[in-house]
């Protein structure tokens, strides 16, 4: 083996874990920030500003289509 394939092999060793360290860490942080639930507050109000009591609320979600009324 010459001594530029015995360097090559030995960066390559050496880079291998940094890259995968690096590559785990950016996936790691992309599906950290993917939040399965939410919250949501407000008021329902009429055109002059009153509150409405015991109104219901439909939200869906317009990617899944997924729906929840409360």
């Amino acid at each position: 083996m010459t001594s530029s394939v015995a360097r090559v092999r030995s960066s390559y060793r050496r880079g291998l874990p940094i890259s995968l360290a690096i590559v785990m860490s950016v996936v790691a942080a992309r599906a950290g920030g993917q939040e399965f639930r939410a919250t949501m507050t407000g008021r329902v109000t009429d055109a002059q500003g009153a509150v409405v009591p015991g109104v219901t609320i439909a939200v869906t979600n317009v990617d899944t289509n997924v729906s929840l009324t409360r």
